[in-house]
């Protein structure tokens, strides 16, 4: 993890104070307002991972959480371990329904309120398939298949951690590559030149993960985000963009199992949003359906029907149970492939 200073700490505490006071996030404007000596350190911490921005609230995530000191954060620790294990053991026995947040809070035996502040962290994993406003009077959450994936929360914890520091690192390499002083434009475009040139002959692989996906798909990240126009939730675009990301640095890292069914979600919901914006209504809320209902109202070509339908059996295949022998094992060719139908896909509906 990324080092800290006190200040940064201070900061976070206060923050996570305030959250705690008003319920929810803290009114970003009014805390930067409020910070106006440390402006910097606030976008630093947003971009680094630390803060999260959302409907122009700033949240903390699990990443500064982890920061504050044992006895902070402990209860809330433990509350994410008790929460999941119960959103696992309902996923379990449902998979198609939401699971409401007093519900949980009863099956949990954890305070409402404490259920709505665990959440507001836990959901930056990728273990769930939809929620609404966890504060609102019917706030739901809805656990997605990867949670099988999870031993414990603990595992998503580290997982965000390690993807954490990897996007600091990222940002570090690049400023150092950015650092380019004000020179003439001549001269400027010749530091540029032979720097590139020193970079490909050492042949270091490109640390910009869209720009790895536009190299081997031919598709970048306007293009694709164009191509979702449908997805009209912000949250829920930055979300599939996020597991775009995820599945392939996976599918790469040889994490085939993970990989594909993260590509499998983001297929899934790519299709549940579709069908709400063509006002279509399938029978059920699961994957199979919704490919049903796409063939019936012919809303995907057939070859493109088949691919979906094998990024389903992909992801059906990688339940333990039925991971009995190397056969039933996901390849790094099957993972790369089962992102690659995420694109494939999106350029039919």
């Amino acid at each position: 993890m990324p080092k800290v200073n006190k200040q940064t700490i201070a900061l976070i505490n206060d923050i996570i104070d305030s959250s705690k006071t008003i319920g929810g996030g803290v009114n970003a404007l009014q805390v930067r307002a409020s910070n106006d000596d440390k402006i910097a350190l606030l976008d630093r911490l947003e971009r680094d991972g630390y803060l999260r921005k959302e409907n122009d609230k700033y949240w903390l995530t699990l990443t500064s959480l982890m920061l504050l000191d044992k006895k902070k954060k402990q209860k809330i620790l433990d509350n994410f371990e008790r929460l999941f294990s119960v959103l696992k053991t309902f996923y379990k026995s449902n998979q198609t329904d939401n699971l409401n947040l007093n519900t949980l809070s009863e099956m949990a035996n954890i305070s409402t309120d404490d259920v709505r502040e665990s959440l507001s962290y836990m959901i930056e994993g990728s273990w769930w398939s939809g929620h609404n406003d966890l504060y609102s009077d019917d706030a739901f959450v809805k656990p997605s298949e990867s949670i099988l994936t999870y031993n414990a929360f603990s595992d998503v914890i580290k997982q965000i951690q390690g993807w954490q520091a990897q996007r600091v690192a990222v940002h570090k390499k690049r400023v150092r590559g950015d650092l380019i002083e004000p020179l003439g434009i001549k001269k400027r475009k010749m530091v540029e030149s032979t720097r590139r040139i020193r970079m490909s002959s050492k042949r270091k692989p490109s640390l910009d993960i869209w720009a790895k996906i536009e190299n081997d798909y031919g598709i970048d990240k306007r293009a694709f985000g164009k191509k979702i126009h449908f997805v009209n939730d912000q949250f829920k675009r930055k979300v599939i963009f996020r597991d775009v990301e995820h599945s392939y640095h996976l599918a790469c890292e040889g994490f085939s199992k993970p990989s594909v069914i993260l590509a499998g979600g983001v297929v899934e919901e790519l299709l549940r949003i579709y069908l709400q914006h063509k006002k279509v209504i399938p029978q059920r809320d699961n994957f199979d359906e919704y490919i049903k209902a796409c063939d019936k109202e012919g809303l995907l070509k057939s070859a493109i029907h088949r691919l979906t339908d094998s990024v389903r059996h992909f992801r059906n295949i990688v339940h333990l149970e039925k991971e009995s022998s190397a056969r039933a094992t996901i390849s790094k060719a099957a993972a790369k492939g089962a992102v690659a139908s995420i694109f494939t896909i999106v350029n039919d509906l």
